[in-house]
């Protein structure tokens, strides 16, 4: 908070200066091209917004003292008359105003103004600050999600907690095992699909909490074709595991279906993607390598 705040005095005293030096020939652009520079440390703060909420909340509950404190401060001036939570939220809007206020001016600059291109190239940057920060901020809530669902399950998953595993889709779906001598076996299930994984669970309370009944790399999945066997189904799809194993399973709606479809075929491209970017790296890696190690031989 420092930081930003630090930051944004900065950029205050920066525009006062050209506002109160005001020419036709004034340009306030670069204040904002320096300023989008700085924004990416925003995404710190956001991430971190949800637990900080939680953690106020759990203190005002804990103890009536700071909660009545809290209550006072949000009467004084010093505060805006606002409350805490109020403040809390400003920085996370801040980004989004400046794109809104940039868009304004550079609507009403004429684009042979000496400012326009300055204004036009802030305007893209923050815009692009702007998508990166909610990507991470989305990123960091999938951590967490993950973090929690393998927590709730038992035996506990905690192993399973990784830095760069997140979770991509959840949801009730009904496990399908043919019988070729009578009905088939129908078991409800809760699905975690993760961008590396996919947990099939059994729910064990309203708690939320779940009993691990398979598990597997999602590199090991893929969508099979629609057979007779899926078909006799209705919402159903086919996991196809390994050879010879495979996951039969169905939905409430054809919906949620397509849209379990979608999620794991995207979750396989991704993957896909992923993977050969970091084999990309590891080669270039050892390219340079090998290259500097020439050198030296050299």
């Amino acid at each position: 908070c420092d930081i930003i705040r630090t930051f944004h005095i900065k950029f205050l005293e920066n525009l006062e200066k050209k506002v109160s030096n005001w020419t036709a020939f004034t340009v306030i652009g670069d204040c904002f091209l320096e300023l989008a520079g700085f924004l990416k440390i925003y995404t710190q703060y956001i991430n971190n917004y949800n637990l900080s909420m939680q953690t106020l909340d759990a203190c005002k509950l804990r103890d009536k003292g700071f909660k009545s404190f809290l209550e006072k401060q949000a009467q004084s001036a010093k505060t805006h008359h606002l409350p805490i939570d109020a403040l809390l939220i400003a920085p996370i809007s801040r980004i989004p105003r400046y794109v809104l206020l940039l868009t304004d001016i550079v609507k009403h600059t004429p684009k042979d103004y000496r400012d326009y291109a300055y204004l036009a190239k802030a305007l893209k940057e923050i815009q692009a600050i702007a998508l990166l920060i909610n990507e991470r901020k989305r990123a960091a809530e999938s951590k967490d999600a993950a973090r929690e669902i393998f927590v709730s399950i038992t035996p506990p998953q905690n192993d399973l907690i990784q830095p760069t595993r997140y979770l991509v889709h959840k949801g009730p779906l009904s496990l399908i095992t043919p019988s070729e001598e009578g009905p088939p076996q129908i078991e409800k299930v809760f699905v975690f699909l993760f961008n590396d994984l996919i947990i099939l669970t059994s729910p064990l309370n309203p708690d939320k909490t779940y009993a691990l009944l398979q598990k597997y790399p999602v590199v090991t999945i893929k969508l099979a074709s629609l057979t007779e066997k899926v078909a006799q189904f209705k919402n159903a799809f086919e996991l196809s595991i390994s050879k010879g194993k495979s996951l039969l399973l169905s939905s409430e709606t054809s919906e949620q279906k397509d849209e379990w479809i979608s999620q794991i075929i995207g979750t396989n491209l991704r993957h896909d993607r992923e993977s050969l970017m970091f084999v990309s790296r590891i080669i270039k890696n050892r390219a340079s390598s090998k290259k500097i190690v020439n050198q030296s031989n050299s």
